[in-house]
C-alpha cells in the first residue's frame, strides 16, 4: 500500500498553514483588516465585529474537517494516492475523499489553452462507480495543432460541458462530439459549428449553422 513519507504533528501542521496562508499575519475575512484579539480560540475584528477563525480565511473554510484531517488529504492528493490508501491514512469515507480531490483540482490555476479550427470532444469515467469514486473528465482536442485540454467536472450535464467549450474554444470553430443530446444547443446558443462523429472514424452527419 502507498503511504506518506511523513506525517506532521498537529503543532507542526499548525504552523506550516500559518506560514502559507498568513506570511503577514491573520486579517479579518471581510473588511480586511488585521484582527484584534482572540476570544476563545476565535478571532475578533472591531471594526466589522466579526468573529472568525482561521479556517474561515483559507480554502478550507466551512468545512467540518480539522486541520490535520485537511492536511493529510491534500497530502495524499499531491502525492496522487489511490482514494483506498487515502482513506487508509485520513479514516474518511470514499464520498468525502472523492469531494476534497475534486476541490484541490479546482484550486489549481487553469493554464489550458484555448483551441480552435475543428476541435473534438469526449468525456471518460475515472474510477469505479460502484465504489462512489468515480470522476468524470472532459477532453477537447483540436485536431490541426493537437493541443488539449482536460477538466475533471461533477457530471455530463450539459452546463459542465458547455462550460469547457465556452472556456477553452475559440468561437466559430467546428465541435465534433458524440451523440449526446447534451451537445445539440452549441449551435443555435454559440454560434459553434456541430458534427455528431464516431471519433475513432469520423464524422456521421453535420449539424452547422447555415
Amino acid at each position: 500500500m502507498s503511504t506518506l513519507h511523513h506525517l506532521p504533528s498537529e503543532g507542526q501542521i499548525a504552523k506550516q498553514i500559518r506560514q502559507i496562508f498568513f506570511p503577514l499575519g491573520i486579517h479579518c475575512p471581510k473588511c480586511r483588516r488585521r484582527y484584534d484579539y482572540k476570544i476563545q480560540g476565535r478571532y475578533f475584528c472591531k471594526k466589522c465585529r466579526l468573529k472568525f477563525s482561521k479556517k474561515r480565511c483559507t480554502p478550507f473554510a466551512h468545512s467540518k474537517l480539522s486541520e490535520k484531517q485537511l492536511w493529510f488529504l491534500l497530502s495524499a492528493w499531491l502525492a496522487q494516492l489511490s482514494p483506498q490508501d487515502t482513506r487508509g491514512i485520513t479514516g474518511l469515507s470514499y464520498p468525502t475523499i472523492h469531494r476534497w480531490f475534486v476541490r484541490f483540482s479546482k484550486l489549481l490555476p487553469d493554464f489550458s489553452p484555448v483551441l480552435g479550427g475543428t476541435v473534438e470532444v469526449d468525456e471518460a469515467f475515472i474510477g469505479k462507480k460502484k465504489y462512489d469514486n468515480q470522476t468524470v473528465v472532459l477532453g477537447a482536442i483540436a485536431r490541426d495543432s493537437g493541443q488539449i485540454t482536460v477538466r475533471a467536472v461533477l457530471s455530463r450535464e450539459q452546463g459542465d460541458s458547455g462550460r469547457l467549450i465556452l472556456d477553452h474554444v475559440r468561437p466559430a470553430s467546428l465541435i465534433c462530439t458524440d451523440a449526446n443530446p447534451n451537445y445539440d444547443h452549441l449551435p443555435e446558443f454559440f454560434g459553434y459549428g456541430h458534427e455528431v462523429c464516431n471519433h475513432g472514424m469520423g464524422p456521421l452527419w453535420t449539424d452547422q449553422p447555415g
